[in-house]
């Protein structure tokens, strides 16, 4: 037996606040999965995470256990978001946030404007999660690069570089480029250029946004030596979720033209530029298009193009193969610019 100063105390009741602390900690401790979003299957598995966009018939949910999983919509018996998502819209249809809630096997209760409607999934798309502009920096990114040898009759050597970055933060944005390019065949320089350009975007509000930005671009072979161009206008984001993103922007400035004998053109101009990209097979793929059209407010030149078209696809998180096609021209100027680049590359995003 145990001396007596041994022996246990007899319990005390615990105060009313500490049990108020005590059921307020018992409640709490489930929420992280209270609130995460499901998915149940047919099969009678369910997944919990984040849902992040259906499309092509895959949903993309993430889950803290197996990262970003890819399901069949075919093998969904339904589920549920805690968050709403965005339908997109068409030329006719403004783009529309539903909630996702639970229904019978093979169908969702789709609630709009606080009225539930019960839909089948075959007629459910596509959907993914609203983005909204955060006050921290969120930086993205891709680098490629690009070797291509030819031996035959001639021997050729194709180099090129390619970055792309974009950094966000509250309401502005920047977007930063650079490009290099040269071409030899039987070691006689056919193209040796390289270029960088900036923008800096306001968003006045969630998808009017306005820009300023500059270009710089030097040439060793063309007449058209070196390029600058400064310019500001008014832009508008259709666009900008987990599916793809698109923007027209609307540009008035000056551009700088200089020469290889060292004479010089400068003149206003006006144009427009674009930028789209569209994710396919289950975020794995990128196809983008993007460029710039413009016209001087004078007689200098006709018009100046400039576009990139190509696919990137992701082999692992952080590599891609990258394919596409640019092509420059300048029109009606002293001496036209038609320059046009294949590029097959290997690179890292992020």
């Amino acid at each position: 037996m145990l001396p007596s100063c041994f022996s246990p105390r007899p319990a005390r009741p615990h105060p009313p606040l500490a049990r108020a602390l005590i059921l307020a900690c018992l409640a709490l401790a489930p929420v992280s999965h209270a609130f995460a979003d499901t998915v149940w299957m047919e099969n009678g598995d369910r997944l919990t995470g984040t849902i992040k966009s259906l499309d092509g018939g895959k949903l993309l949910i993430e889950t803290p256990y197996g990262g970003v999983i890819s399901v069949d919509k075919k093998a969904i018996r339904t589920m549920e978001s805690q968050a709403a998502v965005v339908i997109p819209g068409g030329l006719k249809e403004p783009e529309k946030q539903v909630e996702l809630r639970a229904a019978d096997a093979g169908k969702v209760t789709v609630v709009a404007d606080n009225t539930p409607q019960v839909t089948p999934l075959s007629e459910l798309d596509t959907f993914m999660k609203p983005r909204t502009r955060i006050p921290d920096l969120v930086w993205k990114g891709n680098v490629a690069l690009g070797l291509n040898t030819k031996k035959a009759s001639t021997e050729t050597e194709n180099y090129s570089a390619v970055f792309n970055g974009q950094a966000s933060h509250g309401e502005w944005r920047h977007i930063l480029g650079a490009t290099y390019n040269k071409d030899t065949e039987d070691k006689d320089v056919n193209t040796d250029n390289y270029g960088g350009r900036y923008s800096l975007d306001y968003f006045i509000t969630q998808k009017f946004f306005w820009e300023g930005r500059t270009f710089y671009k030097h040439d060793q072979v063309e007449d058209v030596s070196r390029q600058f161009a400064l310019g500001t206008g008014p832009g508008y984001q259709f666009w900008d979720d987990e599916l793809g993103a698109f923007s027209l922007t609307g540009l008035v400035g000056r551009v700088y033209y200089k020469y290889q004998d060292g004479s010089r053109d400068n003149f206003y101009a006006a144009g427009v530029r674009w930028d789209y990209r569209r994710v396919l097979y289950n975020q794995r793929m990128e196809a983008f298009v993007k460029g710039e059209f413009s016209r001087p407010l004078s007689n200098t030149a006709d018009f100046t193009l400039d576009v990139e078209t190509g696919l990137r696809y992701k082999l692992t998180d952080w590599a891609a193969v990258t394919l596409s096609y640019a092509r420059e021209q300048v029109s009606g100027g002293r001496q036209s610019v038609n320059e046009r680049r294949f590029m097959t590359g290997l690179g890292v995003t992020w």
